[in-house]
């Protein structure tokens, strides 16, 4: 070892002698935990000791610890000392059940945020969520590697809406896959739910015949047990899976039969997310009365709901139906709607989409130079995260693109899609805004 690291080693073996038992303990404990970690966390690896404040603040004293983070009271020890903690826990012997606490309050974590994503404070826990995500893929790894099949699908079954949203989708099919792999003797339900993630994850890359296959092994687990609010789920799922594909009538079938079960268990949410997808199927097959009828419907739940991340999908529809009818202004007006939703939350895995969208209104208005930076955006955000265009929205797309680059010269064009490529997420959406506000 060299020289400084030996004197900084030593340095904080003597600080390390110098605490009581119990503060010693804590330290130790504390090297679980990656990124940091609050209060209630720290209490949860120390066993609940009720001294937990008290004990932070004489370790924040003697420099061990220090407070981290944006959203709340937060600690974390530089690498060096994290990395001495550590070889003190191993060396204790509890390392095992101190990451077994770990697990166990990272599990519950994301159990609390699943439920807030659907029908709670949705922007609080995406980044109460984001900020845990390394102490989430620790427990993970903790329970994966440790066979634990059931813990595994209820923690990747939680955290597959977070990956989703936030477009962690080659991570999270790869959790997914791992938990899914293992054996989980008596716990269909968990598996089932896991299996919808996958399912959802895969569909998310355009890997339809896989996202088939996890979503119809989720239909059969769910008919057996009779859960009938999964069940429909589960058949929205596969109704999003044949819309993609082009086999719209049996898309509507499915949504139908979805949004039937639906609303006899009660399931608000499925209600109004299948009504936005009907509005969406009913713009193909030209019904465009019931278009806006289903569209106003689910945004009026959602909005109820206070479900602001899954509105955008449904002003997606709107500005489908309204470009169908040549409102090509209106539509403007509810794409800068979506866009501004995405910024706000934070929701990546709809970006792409929504920039085509609001490239194809520029196209229509004849601003091919800024539907051409918008088309560079969304094609160079999908590339990144492993997305591809829906194959149902492929030919329109790219009809649009021909015009916007026969409007403007191929040389032009190029131009403005590499300036587009060249453009952040979140930039991308700021332009996108300036751009629809002059238009709407």
């Amino acid at each position: 070892m060299p020289g400084r690291q030996q004197t900084l080693r030593g340095a904080i073996d003597w600080s390390y002698s110098l605490l009581s038992p119990p503060q010693q303990s804590l330290l130790a404990r504390l090297s679980v935990f990656t990124g940091g970690c609050d209060l209630d966390a720290a209490s949860a690896v120390n066993a609940g000791d009720d001294r937990i404040l008290e004990l932070m603040e004489q370790l924040l004293e003697q420099s061990l610890v220090r407070q981290v983070g944006d959203l709340e009271a937060r600690f974390g020890t530089l690498e060096t000392i994290r990395e001495y903690a550590a070889e003190r826990l191993e060396a204790s012997g509890q390392a095992d059940s101190v990451r077994q606490l770990h697990a166990d309050h990272f599990l519950a974590l994301a159990e609390e945020g699943e439920r807030e994503l659907e029908e709670g404070d949705q922007a609080l826990w995406l980044e109460k969520l984001e900020q845990e995500h390394g102490n989430l893929r620790a427990a993970l790894t903790w329970i994966i590697d440790h066979g634990d099949g059931s813990r595994a699908q209820r923690l990747t079954g939680a955290l597959w809406r977070f990956w989703w949203i936030r477009a962690y989708l080659r991570e999270g099919s790869g959790w997914l896959a791992a938990a899914l792999s293992i054996p989980a003797s008596g716990q269909p339900a968990n598996r089932a739910k896991a299996l919808s993630g996958a399912g959802n994850l895969a569909w998310a890359q355009g890997a339809y015949e896989a996202a088939e296959t996890f979503h119809q092994e989720a239909l059969t687990l769910r008919r057996e047990l009779n859960d009938r609010p999964g069940i429909g789920r589960s058949l929205n799922n596969l109704g999003a899976l044949a819309e993609t594909r082009g086999r719209y009538e049996e898309a509507v079938s499915l949504y139908e039969e979805a949004l039937a079960i639906a609303k006899d268990v009660g399931d608000r949410r499925s209600v109004a997310l299948i009504l936005g997808n009907l509005g969406g199927v009913h713009v193909v097959l030209g019904q465009h009365a019931a278009s806006r009828e289903a569209c106003e419907e689910s945004l009026k739940r959602f909005r109820e709901l206070g479900d602001r991340v899954a509105q955008t999908g449904v002003l997606n529809n709107m500005v489908f139906l309204l470009m169908s009818q040549g409102f090509h202004r209106e539509a403007a007006g509810f794409q800068a709607q979506s866009i501004a939703l995405l910024l706000e939350m934070g929701n990546t895995e709809n970006v792409a989409m929504s920039l085509d969208g609001a490239a194809e209104i520029l196209c229509r208005l004849e601003m091919a130079g800024e539907a051409a930076r918008l088309w560079g955006a969304g094609q160079s955000l999908r590339e990144s995260l492993g997305q591809i265009v829906p194959p149902n929205n492929a030919e329109d797309r790219e009809k649009a693109i021909g015009a916007a680059r026969s409007a403007m010269g191929g040389a032009a064009f190029e131009t403005a899609w590499i300036e587009g490529c060249d453009m952040s997420p979140t930039d991308a959406e700021r332009y996108a805004l300036r751009v629809l506000e002059i238009e709407a």
